[in-house]
């Protein structure tokens, strides 16, 4: 960003409130400017997304490279996270990390509580609601339930506990609201029949409330992680805690507040907040299975690769998604579609990371630029039909990115560069490429295919959402192109393909990530017309998704290992195989992974590598 950089880190002045406060200054005066000008396009979609685009950059490049260049910060900003470690924490540090949790919850809430019920909101309730008596106890344990969700976090001492409540929240609020505008329920508050205080109580919690911010509970949730921090606390008073969270849930019900689903979806997510490490963890080991799974079969002169199931479950579901969404006239068109891009991501791969030791490489930037060429050309010829399949292209990629993400984990493709400090998978396996090609066997490293597998659900889950309220074709293809820009952009920093290469500071991927935010938003000025709604099941659509899923199976899975013909080989160098097809490792994989293991201690005499 700066043509002369600084040779010493600043962390004085406003650098010593926060770490980046140009950034915040920027969205900041965008938020603004939108204000002024009255633009709810910029007010809900570009201040939003100069937010993204400053996160993606600091996360991406910015904060690496300052690391790089200075090591960590001495200590953090007063407006930011707390060391970590044990060390105890000032009063006013929990405070602020109250203002960043429940303080940004909030405002987010009572902006959308002006917003009208969205487009296909469902009942919520069911027969065993609204069959409790009111009461008037039930109003004020349900007003005192914000109180009661401030002590928990106040409460807690420590760095690391303030850190682990801090990310807590931020999954409620992230995962809340995005269930809330993806997936919206409705549950009205009843007339209030309430007098005097009471009366008014009620009357305040419907003034910041709406009818479609019922599931899951935000009062249920904050309550429950608020117990929990209280008995991380003081566990012996467990019971006291636990009973604060029953009242509340009860109260929920007895004012009419919420729904029984909306009280136990609340819950649930409060514990899944609360444990997300934990579950993080036993998804980086679900990866590292998967990474270490690779089978081989050779049936006469074709080898079938294990993971070519994925490749085409990826491509048969995408495939499928675009011909309901298009309709199954589309058919044809989608399938024709999708072979150019299977063969313009064949040509890319080779060009950029071909040669002789990879020979059949794959890359996603061919197959959009194969495929987005094909999109255009219709899109000019027919916009009313062509913008309908662009739309529903970009609807269904990424769907196929996320599975085919488990592909890449088998393969060793797309891998992570070494980790220290948060979880990392291990690959032991001797024919995938993090062993063969980049040297990094029994090394943590990132579970990029798992980073990337996760953007692309929520990238999958908003564009659904979006055809389903019959947005505009060039809307949908605009938000694929700048949400998958700059999740790509992000996770190319923690990736560790050696074959990649790079251009000044950044690799390849990541400058064609750059160029996708400009084209998303030229592609929102074509001219497009509303989307229709999703088609049925049909033949057609099952019969074209089979066909992809073949081709793509047969592309990205299947290879010809004793030939010496271009494009014959999928793996990086050939060993010794027994029968079965697997390859056979100088040790057990149990040596390799076994406490103590060293890329070092591994020798490759089969596979031809010292």
């Amino acid at each position: 960003m700066n043509a002369y950089p600084t040779k010493r880190l600043v962390t004085g002045a406003i650098y010593r409130w926060m770490a980046h406060p140009i950034y915040v200054g920027f969205v900041l005066c965008v938020l603004g400017v939108s204000v002024l000008a009255e633009s709810r396009g910029g007010f809900w979609f570009a201040a939003p997304l100069a937010g993204l685009a400053a996160a993606a950059l600091v996360a991406g490049w910015e904060g690496p490279a300052l690391r790089a260049r200075f090591g960590q910060r001495p200590r953090p900003p007063m407006l930011g996270l707390p060391a970590e470690g044990g060390g105890r924490v000032t009063l006013a540090k929990r405070i602020w990390i109250c203002v960043a949790t429940l303080g940004a919850w909030s405002v987010a809430y009572t902006l959308l509580a002006t917003m009208p019920v969205p487009s296909g909101a469902a009942s919520l309730d069911t027969v065993l609601d609204g069959h409790l008596p009111r009461s008037a106890v039930a109003v004020w344990v349900y007003s005192l339930a914000y109180l009661y969700a401030l002590a928990g976090p106040i409460a807690l001492v420590t760095g690391a506990e303030l850190r682990r409540f801090f990310a807590s929240a931020w999954v409620i609020n992230v995962v809340g609201f995005a269930i809330m505008l993806l997936l919206p329920g409705l549950h009205a508050f009843p007339p209030n029949s309430y007098e005097g205080t009471t009366g008014w109580l009620m009357d305040l919690n419907q003034t910041i409330d709406a009818p479609w911010l019922a599931f899951p509970s935000f009062h249920v949730a904050w309550t429950a992680l608020s117990t929990a921090c209280l008995a991380h606390r003081w566990p012996k008073w467990r019971p006291i805690w636990a009973a604060a969270t029953l009242a509340v849930a009860f109260s929920c019900l007895a004012t009419g507040a919420h729904a029984l689903v909306d009280v136990v979806g609340g819950y649930v997510l409060a514990v899944a907040a609360w444990k997300h490490a934990q579950i993080w963890a036993a998804l980086v080991r679900a990866s590292e299975r998967l990474s270490n799974s690779l089978t081989l079969v050779e049936i006469g002169p074709v080898r079938v690769l294990s993971h070519a199931v994925w490749s085409w479950v990826a491509a048969f579901a995408a495939i499928l998604t675009v011909v309901l969404l298009a309709g199954p006239g589309e058919a044809p068109r989608a399938l024709a579609v999708f072979l150019v891009g299977v063969v313009a991501a064949g040509a890319w791969g080779y060009w950029l990371e071909g040669g002789t030791r990879l020979s059949r490489p794959f890359g996603y930037f061919g197959f959009l630029l194969g495929a987005g060429g094909c999109l255009c050309v219709l899109w000019f010829l027919d916009p009313a039909r062509g913008g309908t399949l662009a739309a529903a292209f970009a609807t269904g990629a990424p769907l196929a990115q996320g599975l085919g993400r488990a592909r890449c984990l088998v393969q060793g493709c797309c891998h992570g560069r070494p980790v220290t400090g948060v979880p990392g998978i291990r690959v032991v396996h001797p024919q995938s490429r993090v062993t063969q090609l980049a040297g990094l066997a029994c090394v943590a490293i990132h579970p990029t295919p798992l980073y990337s597998a996760l953007a692309n659900a929520a990238i999958f889950a908003v564009l659904l959402r979006l055809w389903s309220v019959q947005a505009p074709a060039a809307l949908i293809v605009c938000i694929y192109l700048v949400l998958s820009s700059l999740a790509r952009f992000v996770e190319e920093e923690f990736r560790g393909e050696p074959q990649t290469p790079s251009m000044g500071s950044l690799n390849v991927y990541q400058w064609m990530a750059v160029s996708g935010l400009p084209l998303g938003m030229a592609v929102i000025a074509l001219p497009s017309v509303p989307l229709p709604a999703a088609a049925g099941v049909s033949l057609a659509a099952i019969g074209a998704a089979a066909a992809a899923g073949t081709v793509a199976a047969i592309a990205m899975s299947v290879d010809l290992p004793r030939s010496t013909l271009p494009f014959s080989k999928l793996t990086v160098c050939e060993g010794l195989a027994d029968r079965s097809g697997r390859q056979e490792p100088d040790v057990e994989y149990s040596q390799l992974s076994a406490p103590g293991a060293h890329v070092g201690d591994v020798r490759h005499e089969r596979l031809g590598e010292g």
